[in-house]
């Protein structure tokens, strides 16, 4: 299983499902963090948590027609089953890893929706993800 998270500004979201997600589909899961130039310290922060040993992918955040032409470059080697989280980022980014990884990889999409905390994951919904991950501070602060 691959799994794909967007990173934007704001890394708790992503930090959350990330490690919900990756707790559901072991460490045997491969992750692979799409972001922008201005989004990298962010990425890194997250995978400093998740310690996954994840790849970085750097896209235009804003030019549907970049994205799409850094993501077929970067994300070539990526195939199989895939599960992206476009949670962070921009809608950009979210869309244009969407649609290339559809094209390409049996994909399954989830996102964190910000009123409720519930994690909606195609015909599953976790209800307050809070109730199902922890977050220390000394997480939250690396």
């Amino acid at each position: 299983m691959n799994l794909v998270l967007t990173v934007g500004t704001n890394p708790l979201p992503v930090f959350a499902a990330g490690k919900y997600l990756r707790g559901r589909f072991g460490n045997s899961a491969r992750v692979t963090y799409i972001h922008s130039q201005q989004t990298t310290e962010e990425a890194e922060r997250i995978e400093s948590v998740l310690q996954t040993g994840g790849d970085y992918k750097s896209v235009h955040p804003f030019d549907p027609q970049k994205c799409e032409r850094d993501l077929r470059a970067m994300l070539a080697a990526v195939s199989g089953d895939v599960h992206l989280h476009y949670t962070g980022g921009t809608k950009c980014m979210g869309v244009e890893t969407a649609l290339y990884l559809s094209k390409h990889c049996n994909v399954e999409l989830s996102y964190l929706d910000a009123s409720t905390q519930a994690l909606n994951r195609g015909d599953e919904t976790v209800d307050d993800l809070r109730r199902h991950v922890t977050l220390g501070l000394y997480e939250l602060a690396r």
